[in-house]
């Protein structure tokens, strides 16, 4: 493993790798899980998690790291080197359920001391197809701010804030990027800073290994990505957010209600199948 490179402020560094955790187990999507991990539920014609990776390859992303637990050996069948998407696929294991700031540490090797975006890979973002990307448009503002970690974010109903991590804003909360004072873990309603979640991606620099590490995780608790970052803003490090647009999509597979209803949206968006099966659906609502 190459030693960190020193960050020099104004020269912006190639996002070249993406760090896609999919270890979890899946346990809210039982008994389905049992047979086949949630990365790998179909979403319309590929998998979720191929939509995952077509999305960083689509950013210009030439690299992803898949962080996998025991079990999955599915995702390595299925995937093998990524030469079929026409990106670059490596493996990392994380044997045990530590969390997501563990699952990173995993992939270090791979990311070689330059900044690195990290997929969710249970979760899909889809776009507007009139515009860039919300990754590559979180790739922009990482680049634009001389940011030390950037995430994207999507605005969610104030019953929802105790699902998400929930950021503070430094200032105004303004599109298309602003700055980020804190971030709170599933707050209560009462005491979310804003209605703003972490919306599944994050590019970071190399320095979130630092802060991972450092970070003091009780006995049998996981090592959370949120405290890591907010030990960052405690040092004085740049964070910054990048809301979702109108039109713009989070599709989160982690559990039943979601799951089904991203299904059977792709479903309905095939450009094949999809205008026939809407008029079957009003058909038989009579």
């Amino acid at each position: 493993m190459g030693s960190p490179q020193k960050r020099v402020p104004g020269v912006r560094a190639r996002v070249d790798t993406a760090v896609i955790p999919a270890a979890g187990f899946g346990t809210r999507l039982r008994p389905l899980t049992l047979a086949i991990p949630k990365e790998m539920l179909p979403l319309g014609r590929a998998p979720v998690l191929q939509h995952v990776l077509l999305e960083a390859r689509d950013a210009g992303i030439g690299r992803a790291v898949l962080v996998v637990s025991p079990g999955k050996e599915m995702i390595r069948a299925f995937f093998g080197d990524g030469a079929r998407l026409g990106i670059r696929v490596d493996y990392a294991l994380q044997p045990e359920m530590r969390g997501l700031g563990d699952a990173l540490l995993r992939a270090e090797e791979w990311v070689d001391g330059r900044p690195f975006a990290v997929l969710f890979g249970d979760c899909v973002v889809t776009g507007t197809n009139r515009e860039p990307s919300p990754l590559a448009r979180l790739l922009e503002v990482h680049a634009d701010q001389d940011s030390e970690a950037t995430v994207l974010t999507e605005q969610v109903a104030p019953e929802r804030v105790s699902r998400y991590g929930i950021v503070a804003p430094g200032g105004e909360a303004l599109r298309p990027a602003f700055a980020v004072a804190d971030i709170v873990e599933k707050p209560s309603p009462e005491q979310a800073p804003s209605l703003h979640a972490v919306a599944a991606r994050w590019v970071l620099s190399a320095e979130i290994f630092r802060l991972l590490r450092e970070t003091p995780v009780a006995q049998g608790a996981e090592l959370n990505l949120t405290d890591a970052v907010r030990r960052l803003l405690r040092e004085g490090g740049r964070v910054w957010a990048a809301p979702l647009k109108p039109g713009e999509r989070r599709w989160d597979m982690g559990g039943w209600a979601t799951w089904l209803e991203a299904a059977a949206a792709f479903a309905l968006a095939d450009a094949e199948h999809g205008p026939a099966i809407r008029r079957k659906l009003l058909e038989d609502q009579g």
